[in-house]
């Protein structure tokens, strides 16, 4: 086994990350984790994500994440509770409330709207990333063994969040349930994020569950 210490450092641009590795850098597309099966408590010999080598002189990845700013924190917040409004409304006037079948839907549409969020973002990044890097790239696959054995399930954490919210939302009848609505999709998003994304990965190779094994050229 190699010994090679790995830092992960976080990037301006939503599902990719800088992994230093010595004296190189790579942009690390955290979506492209393999198998997934790691995320639901299976427990693969080894797991693998893809690189891309970063030039020397390529200063475009350096760029430090930066919090909003609070107006636009505040205009967020703002939208959430616009859209409360206009979903309990549109609950009320067209009595939802009573519809089981369209009752169903409508949760399970908020989950489909957070899967088509996150890839329109996904799209929109890998076009970003496209743009910061020189012509020739280099493409890796990194490969850490899982020493440890270690399983992972907190996927079905979430799984569990939402079968509370369904509960609740179903529970409700007179049009609030509109608001665990919007909530239950900003859950579906949270979740596709982190499970999709290098927070799994990162807190592994930290609690030495992972060891790095090989980088491979693709």
């Amino acid at each position: 086994m190699v010994i090679l210490k790995i830092n992960f450092r976080g990037l301006d641009v939503a599902y990719f990350d800088v992994l230093e590795m010595g004296e190189k850098k790579y942009v690390l597309d955290s979506n492209s984790t393999t198998p997934k099966s790691y995320y639901w408590g299976l427990s693969p010999e080894t797991l693998e994500v893809d690189l891309i080598e970063l030039d020397s002189q390529n200063k475009n990845f350096d760029k430090k994440i930066k919090m909003g700013p609070s107006g636009m924190r505040m205009v967020g917040i703002g939208f959430s509770l616009l859209l409360y409004r206009v979903v309990t409304s549109i609950f009320r006037y067209y009595d939802i409330s009573h519809d089981l079948y369209l009752k169903v839907s409508l949760f399970l549409i908020s989950i489909l709207v957070a899967y088509i969020v996150y890839q329109s973002i996904l799209i929109k990044s890998m076009k970003e990333i496209s743009s910061r890097l020189s012509q020739e790239k280099k493409r890796y696959k990194i490969v850490f063994q899982n020493s440890k054995k270690k399983r992972q399930f907190h996927a079905y954490f979430f799984i569990i969040l939402h079968v509370i919210a369904l509960a609740i939302y179903m529970g409700l009848d007179d049009g609030t349930e509109a608001a665990v609505l919007v909530l239950n999709g900003m859950l579906a998003y949270l979740f596709i994020w982190i499970e999709s994304g290098v927070i799994p990965l990162t807190y592994a190779y930290q609690q030495k569950y992972l060891e790095f094994k090989e980088l491979k050229m693709v």
